[in-house]
């Protein structure tokens, strides 16, 4: 499989660089920025992926359709339009998109949504997820997908971005703390309290290289699709087949 690489000079990319070596069926071919374009690929990609800027994606999908290439998508912070591009798109070619490429944490989402469903109606549940200094998004990715898949149980449900002066809790609320400092790679936590006793659901990255061997490996999953939207859950239910 040829592979490029969008936001290549990035931390996630040169990762993902990195790591490549060790997928001997890959073959990278070039990187893409918003600067250079896609000028200097050497080859044309069967696979894209993107750790790039979400401002980006209109012109990664016309580049993506017009030459037939699948894309693995680990950017976040799309706009609700940003969004339906992606959804148009996987219409005519193979997207794989996860707002964390991590194994362990689209595992812990899985098991998030069973203590929901067990735990979620008499608890307090809240968010708080902790990156580095340079982030730019807020709150992460990750902490929006566990607040849809805490929605998809619990309808009523209302995200709370933070705490300031008299703000008591409601029963609705789930809470979304973020916190940004020095070189964390990602914690995330989940918590159910009641009254006596707390539950928690943690997952901590100890390098990118977590994300980059998911995003390989999604490249592997989306190489024997031909088109359509998929998600790491996909994956993780193709590897337990």
């Amino acid at each position: 499989m040829k592979v490029a690489i969008s936001g290549v000079t990035g931390r996630m990319g040169k990762t993902i660089l990195s790591l490549l070596k060790e997928f001997k069926d890959m073959q990278f071919v070039g990187g893409i920025d918003r600067e250079k374009g896609f000028d200097y690929l050497s080859e044309l990609p069967d696979v894209i992926i993107d750790f790039s800027n979400h401002s980006f994606i209109s012109e990664l999908l016309e580049y993506a359709l017009k030459n037939s290439c699948k894309l693995v998508i680990g950017t976040t912070g799309y706009t609700e339009e940003e969004e339906k591009a992606i959804k148009d798109a996987s219409n005519k070619i193979a997207i794989f998109k996860s707002s964390n490429m991590s194994i362990g944490i689209n595992v812990m989402n899985v098991l998030l949504k069973e203590a929901v469903e067990i735990l979620g109606k008499d608890t307090d549940i809240e968010i708080i997820e902790m990156h580095h200094n340079k982030k730019k998004d807020a709150p992460s990715g990750t902490a929006k997908m566990f607040y849809q898949t805490i929605k998809e149980v619990l309808s009523s449900a209302v995200p709370v971005y933070g705490r300031v002066g008299e703000s008591m809790r409601t029963k609705n609320e789930i809470g979304m703390h973020s916190i940004r400092a020095g070189g964390i790679f990602g914690i995330h936590n989940v918590i159910f309290a009641q009254d006596d006793e707390i539950f928690e659901l943690k997952h901590t990255a100890l390098s990118r290289r977590a994300f980059a061997r998911g995003a390989l490996k999604a490249v592997e999953f989306i190489s024997k699709k031909e088109k359509g939207l998929y998600s790491m859950l996909d994956l993780l239910k193709e590897e337990l087949k």
